[in-house]
């Protein structure tokens, strides 16, 4: 048969998820998928991901090589890279802090190098609880470098001292085993 194995002749079923956002493998809690949180800016909300990707806390964060394969993964979840804007938002909350925790680095809260320079490992998602946001966003500054929209890496890894972890960091665009990613979802109505 020469449609056998190949699809052809074979009716195309789509099945929208129930209780799932669009796209989305996590079940949603009010106005955002679960582990994520509710992030205003301005006049605009978003829902962004509590830990690096895949978001599941005491695991290890996945190292993402370039923005592309960062963009695919979180479109895999029915999700997006976070914009700039929004994920220094997250970061720096209401308050508009430096770092997650304030407005002056402490050393050890994140998982950052060592005040001489010596490079950390990559923690467990949640390792740092200190290390939060106003928003209780974890790990934010250090542990993995993170991929926005238009190809930054924002907030530092632990490949980096911690004066080089804020939530103004941007390590620029060269991806390294310091990368990740957290995403980001419109919050529904």
């Amino acid at each position: 048969d020469a449609g056998a194995g190949s699809g052809i002749g074979t009716p195309l079923v789509v099945r929208k998820p129930t209780g799932l956002g669009p796209g989305a493998s996590e079940p949603w809690e009010g106005a955002c998928p679960r582990r994520s949180v509710r992030v205003r800016r301005g006049k605009v909300d978003v829902c962004v991901d509590v830990h690096e990707y895949p978001n599941r806390p005491g695991e290890a964060p996945r190292a993402v090589g370039d923005q592309e394969e960062a963009a695919a993964l979180c479109r895999q979840q029915g999700r997006r890279l976070c914009q700039r804007a929004e994920w220094e938002r997250a970061c720096s909350g209401p308050r508009n802090l430096l770092y997650p925790y304030g407005a002056v680095h402490q050393q050890g809260l994140c998982r950052t190098a060592s005040a001489a320079g010596a490079r950390s490992t990559v923690a467990a998602a949640g390792a740092h609880p200190g290390c939060r946001s106003a928003y209780g966003i974890l790990d934010l500054s250090g542990n993995l470098a993170e991929w926005v929209e238009g190809g930054a890496l924002m907030g530092g890894s632990a490949a980096k001292p911690g004066h080089q972890t804020s939530c103004e960091s941007d390590a620029g665009a060269g991806g390294t085993e310091f990368s990740g990613v957290r995403c980001c979802v419109t919050p529904r109505p």
